[in-house]
């Protein structure tokens, strides 16, 4: 590989696509684990456009009430969907300031990644809506301010949407 950024791409690419293994046996060397990942790199960047293209699509679409708040169920690899949601918030496209809360399925748990649109200096604090809404549900959250996630039981979505729309009515 070129530099370290290309290396660190590839490597990501392979354990977020569930090939970890195969990255990190291409940054060691091995020359058949470094065509692997680069076709799983090539892989995940589609799977990243896909992503995006359907965030995006849904995104526009709910814009006017300040937020938006999608469940992608099983359609989506939860791995790809907090990189989607902050390339989408990072874009032009979108509004400095929207909230975008994307949910994902994984097994038996839904996983929830929290943005805030633009470059914010100000506004909602993530971390502490999510901390609010998701330890009474007995699951774990991390982040900071302008970017959190968060694990929950998949059969408690329905009262993490009802709380974080009740929610982020009242700060919107």
């Amino acid at each position: 590989w070129s530099d370290c950024r290309q290396a660190a791409t590839i490597i990501n690419s392979c354990g977020r696509m569930g090939d970890a293994h195969i990255g990190i046996k291409a940054a060691l060397g091995d020359a058949d684990a470094r065509v692997r990942a680069l076709e799983i790199r090539a892989l995940y960047k589609n799977e990243l456009i896909n992503a995006m293209k359907l965030i995006n699509d849904k995104v526009t679409s709910q814009i006017s009430q300040g937020y938006v708040l999608l469940n992608v169920k099983n359609d989506l690899r939860v791995t790809i969907i907090g990189t989607a949601a902050s390339m989408i918030a990072k874009g032009s496209s979108i509004p400095e300031g929207i909230i975008i809360v994307v949910l994902g399925r994984t097994g038996l748990q839904t996983k929830i990644s929290t943005r805030v649109s633009g470059r914010p200096r100000t506004g909602p604090d993530l971390y502490a809506l999510l901390q609010k809404i998701v330890l009474p549900l007995g699951g774990s959250f991390g982040g900071h301010k302008f970017a959190a996630g968060a694990l929950i039981d998949t059969k408690k979505e329905k009262q993490f949407v009802d709380a974080i729309q009740r929610e982020l009515n009242c700060i919107i």
